[in-house]
């Protein structure tokens, strides 16, 4: 659960509803930290090329080291997400 307040999926903005659309999960709506970006679109498409950016572009690091870099920086930063 988000600390900061989003918007219901009926509330979503047309333009920022088909990002969410494209990266919902298959059992469940978008994740929390993206539903809190949903009210401001700038920022939300922003994140998204940032975390594509970081996971799905060629690298010299395989995606499971990237991920697990992602865990080990949460962990240390007794991130809950």
């Amino acid at each position: 659960m988000a600390w900061i307040p989003y918007l219901a999926p009926a509330d979503v903005p047309p333009e920022t509803r088909a990002i969410l659309d494209r990266l919902r999960l298959p059992w469940a709506e978008c994740d929390n930290v993206l539903r809190v970006h949903a009210a401001n679109p700038p920022v939300l498409a922003g994140h998204v090329a940032l975390y594509e950016g970081v996971l799905h572009r060629p690298s010299p690091l395989s995606r499971l080291q990237r991920e697990l870099i992602g865990v080990v920086v949460s962990a240390a930063n007794r991130c809950e997400y």
